[in-house]
């Protein structure tokens, strides 16, 4: 066969209208188009996140609809309107995949936009400030981690006031609860407890480190957010441990005052107590005087916290998380 008559062969199939080729590809295109915004617009799925499966279900997809075509008049066609329609099958496929992702990239954009909207207020209640804002995985993610952290510290604070260590500030309360004043060792042995709660917040912060990066399919997307992450942990971290220091000294300072209480040299007098030795008097009012510029310090220290907190969740060009 001389190139001349293969050229009129190919000629000659294009040419072969008895079985439509072409009004099946139009149909065949038509129908996976239409299964495609079905999938992108019903189906809560991320096929950034699985991308080999993404366009493994659309080239499964094209054949079949090929398949399908081929049965009802492909199959009369020539080679060429045959590997054409398949093309033009994957080509429409692929192409919605392409747009599907593109989709699932802006509502992750969305949704890290509504992340950088919440905000912890001064009772330690994470909000959202938008309330029409796009709630999408990392948003919610974002509140539960957060949700999280705050119900950590409340746990331990709950902690810190079973152990009395307010009362201390009142001194003649233990004219009516002696018992305070019965083991003064507690306050240390709960500086462990701090610890503890600062290790659960680490590994709170590390899960949803692992949520983001796992909940973000586009590339330069899940790089920018893990950075700044990272950043914002990096300097919350610093603040945790500072206040964490604060509070043990404070624990300290009331295991100090206790111990002086516990000695019994004193008579109440109105909120406060008059000690029977100077030498407690001098004693007392310098541990005394020592918490207190802990508390202030504690007081500052918690308010920026929370603005770092806020600042922290902030995902967009000099921002932080």
């Amino acid at each position: 066969m001389t190139a001349e008559d293969a050229t009129d062969d190919w000629e000659d199939e294009l040419a072969y209208v008895d079985s439509f080729p072409g009004f099946a590809i139009v149909l065949g295109a038509g129908a996976i188009a239409i299964i495609a915004a079905a999938i992108i617009f019903l189906l809560p799925w991320d096929p950034t996140l699985h991308r080999l499966l993404a366009f493994g279900g659309a080239a499964l997809v094209s054949v079949a609809a090929w398949g399908v075509a081929w049965l009802i008049t492909l199959r009369r066609s020539g080679i060429a309107w045959m590997a054409g329609a398949l093309v033009a099958f994957l080509a429409v496929a692929a192409a919605g995949v392409l747009f599907w992702m593109s989709n699932a990239t802006a509502d992750a954009r969305l949704d890290m936009e509504t992340l950088r909207k919440i905000r912890v207020d001064s009772k330690g209640v994470p909000q959202l400030t938008n309330a029409d804002a796009h709630i999408g995985p990392l948003t919610r993610r974002g509140l539960a981690y957060v949700r999280a952290v705050m119900a950590e510290r409340k746990r331990r604070d709950t902690m810190l006031s079973a152990l009395h260590g307010d009362e201390f500030h009142y001194q003649s309360t233990f004219a009516q609860h002696p018992d305070y004043l019965d083991d003064c060792m507690r306050f240390t042995r709960a500086k462990a407890e701090i610890d503890r709660s600062d290790r659960a917040v680490a590994n709170l912060a590390a899960a949803f480190r692992r949520d983001l990066a796992a909940g973000i399919g586009d590339d330069g997307l899940r790089g920018e957010t893990l950075a700044s992450f990272d950043r914002g942990w990096g300097a919350s971290r610093a603040d945790t441990a500072q206040m964490s220091g604060f509070i043990k000294m404070q624990l300290d300072h009331t295991t100090g005052m206790c111990t002086i209480l516990a000695r019994r040299n004193w008579r109440a007098m109105g909120p406060f107590v008059a000690f029977t030795k100077p030498s407690d008097t001098v004693e007392i009012n310098a541990i005394v005087a020592k918490a207190n510029a802990v508390v202030e310090q504690s007081r500052a220290l918690r308010g920026r916290a929370i603005d770092r907190i806020n600042k922290n969740l902030e995902i967009a060009g000099d921002t932080r998380f």
